[in-house]
């Protein structure tokens, strides 16, 4: 078998495809006035259709986190109000979680997770408990002959640095793209609107049955060219984006995890050493007793091996930062398809709307001569 630095090498190098792994809500109510909401999930991966509730994430959240304390594990999106806007946005968001956490080359193969996609049973809470209980953490699974390489913390930090830059971009991209999908969302309210007023009674008694019907079909081509683009740019541009900028945010949040953690205990148990070591060579220089210097040397080996064993703790953290950057980084390959579909729908869909306009501009140009004439004849009749 692999060691598990050869998994942590590997981590970045693996494939990238991504299970199928789809999220609806199934609602269930409780009582009068109390419900919950219960998420159906299928996974092609495992061949399965499970039923979960929101505490089943927060519980599978909490078991990944102990076990895999130094790998890309994205916060839960928060639990809400049961409104109908927010629930969907849940949704999204714990669909967009389970995909990171699948996809990862390490926790993807986590046992918790395996029986939280698979585990159809209704005691699914307890096999998963079950499993979280026989699975050690991931440093203490790795052996005690396994050399841990020195990290380059310049390197880690200009890694993170560069990393949070792009996160601010996606951010500033996706309330580009929700802004445009807005504005279009109100276009395809305001041609349906365009489309109802010329299909109405009133303007029908007066200019005839089928004076608009044209103009009135390209209101509805248009309406529902915006809402299809919509709908695509949501599902295909937007929910990929939104995965990226998790990702990253789970990245900073690893990152400040390792230093305010681990880093920091390090860090600490350095300074407690130092500081004995100190105190014992004071007490040899003053002629202190050998009672007082011989406490003061178990002392300073027990906290010596302390800060040894934190450190072999803080390397193995430090090059799981290393690896998961790497992966982070790999993952943002996908970012030019991603923008490139969008070119590509934007031209499609704005192609699509400019040869409807085309015929609707020229159906009112010929609705308009026809009316100027008639208003010439008009004249001309009064005239003569």
């Amino acid at each position: 078998k692999k060691n598990m630095m050869e998994n942590c090498d590997e981590s970045g190098e693996r494939s990238l495809s991504e299970p199928s792994i789809v999220v609806t809500i199934v609602p269930e109510k409780k009582g009068i006035f109390l419900k919950h909401s219960e998420y159906e999930i299928k996974s092609k991966a495992y061949d399965a259709e499970v039923k979960r509730r929101y505490k089943d994430f927060v519980t599978l959240h909490s078991y990944l986190v102990q076990k895999y304390p130094y790998r890309l594990i994205p916060s839960l999106p928060p639990k809400q109000l049961m409104v109908d806007s927010l629930l969907e946005e849940r949704r999204r968001g714990l669909q967009t979680w389970l995909a990171i956490i699948s996809m990862h080359p390490v926790l993807g193969s986590s046992p918790m997770l395996v029986t939280f996609l698979s585990d159809k049973t209704p005691d699914h809470l307890f096999r998963m408990r079950v499993a979280f209980e026989k699975q050690v953490d991931e440093f203490s699974r790795l052996r005690t002959d396994v050399d841990l390489p020195l990290e380059d913390q310049e390197k880690l930090a200009a890694s993170r640095d560069r990393l949070r830059k792009v996160q601010h971009s996606l951010h500033r991209l996706r309330k580009i793209f929700d802004e445009q999908a807005f504005r279009l969302e109100q276009q395809a309210r305001d041609m349906a609107e365009v489309d109802l007023i010329l299909q109405g009674l009133e303007v029908r008694e007066v200019f005839g049955e089928k004076t608009f019907d044209e103009m009135s079909s390209s209101a509805q081509a248009v309406s529902k060219h915006s809402e299809r683009y919509v709908q695509l740019q949501r599902n295909a541009i937007n929910e990929r984006i939104h995965v990226l900028m998790e990702l990253l945010a789970a990245h900073n949040e690893l990152c400040d995890r390792v230093e305010k953690g681990i880093f920091a205990e390090y860090q600490k148990a350095l300074s407690k050493s130092l500081s004995i070591s100190k105190i014992k060579m004071k007490s040899v220089i003053r002629g202190s007793g050998p009672d007082n210097v011989s406490t003061l040397a178990q002392r300073e080996v027990v906290q010596c091996g302390e800060a040894d064993a934190l450190g072999r703790r803080c390397a193995f953290a430090l090059h799981c930062v290393r690896s998961e950057s790497s992966l982070a980084e790999k993952y943002l390959q996908s970012l030019p398809a991603i923008l490139l579909a969008y070119a590509s729908e934007e031209s499609h869909f704005h192609s699509k709307v400019t040869d409807i306009e085309y015929v609707r501009s020229n159906r009112w140009k010929y609705f308009i001569n026809l009316s100027f004439a008639a208003d010439v004849e008009d004249l001309a009749s009064v005239s003569s």
